[in-house]
């Protein structure tokens, strides 16, 4: 099922980023995911292999697809099964408790494209929770922002290293989602997420995070991830600006 509507809320991303048309190909992977969606608005078969936070609990596929949808031209959201499954999504939303910081999270990037999802008091807190969150160095870390376990039960805490600095996923989500709920790019503490980020790339321009579970082989899932939202709260920030021209000029 994750596959399925991973890849259906991807590919819309994808084609609304890169000229805000839906291509029949993903038209037809949405119409896949929305027959495989409940009347509850989730994905009851989505995989909970203790992979967070991704493949953990149901609330990320519906975050996924919510953002995919908010993202989507009216003339498909007014379709169906876009239409009942949108409804379906907000439902969920609306009834599902966001037990984990990354919950709220997504639902802050959520609130962008549709209205009265979140409160503004809740946005405010949720805001907030994340600051707080911040190191002293600028970074998050991925294992503050849940209260996830181990595959061996143990809980997913970050290396000392990581808790104290933070890494790659924790700090380029966070600062992607602050600024998408409306932080400014010049607040002192976005302007040292950025610097963090700035830091701390690898000579092979990655941003690296450790995986939260305690597997040598899944060590490096949540870099892939991580490197991508890096680059996403970057150019959000318009930080990339300059980058970006310099690579049109040399075309």
């Amino acid at each position: 099922t994750e596959i399925v509507v991973a890849t259906a809320g991807f590919l819309a991303i994808n084609n609304m980023q890169m000229d805000g048309r839906l291509r029949p190909m993903t038209i037809k992977a949405l119409l896949q995911a929305w027959k495989m969606q409940s009347v509850e608005g989730h994905w009851p078969n989505w995989v909970k292999c203790n992979w967070p936070p991704f493949e953990q609990d149901d609330h990320y596929g519906v975050t996924l697809m919510a953002i995919a949808m908010g993202m989507a031209p009216q003339s498909y959201r007014s379709t169906e099964p876009a239409k009942t499954g949108i409804a379906r999504l907000l439902k969920y939303l609306e009834f599902g408790e966001p037990e984990e910081v990354h919950h709220r999270a997504m639902l802050l990037w959520v609130s962008g494209y549709f209205d009265g999802v979140v409160s503004a008091r809740d946005k405010q807190r949720w805001m907030q929770e994340l600051w707080s969150l911040q190191k002293s160095s600028g970074g998050w870390a991925s294992g503050d922002l849940g209260r996830w376990r181990q595959i061996d039960g143990g809980p997913a805490e970050p290396p000392v290293m990581v808790a104290e600095n933070g890494d790659g996923y924790g700090t380029g989500f966070v600062t992607y989602v602050l600024l998408k709920a409306g932080a400014d790019p010049s607040d002192r503490r976005i302007q040292k997420a950025l610097a963090w980020l700035r830091a701390n790339q690898q000579a092979d321009g990655k941003w690296f995070t450790n995986s939260l579970r305690n597997e040598p082989w899944s060590a490096h899932f949540l870099t892939h991830t991580g490197t991508t939202f890096a680059l996403k709260a970057l150019v959000e920030a318009g930080e990339l600006n300059e980058l970006k021209l310099a690579s049109v000029r040399n075309r």
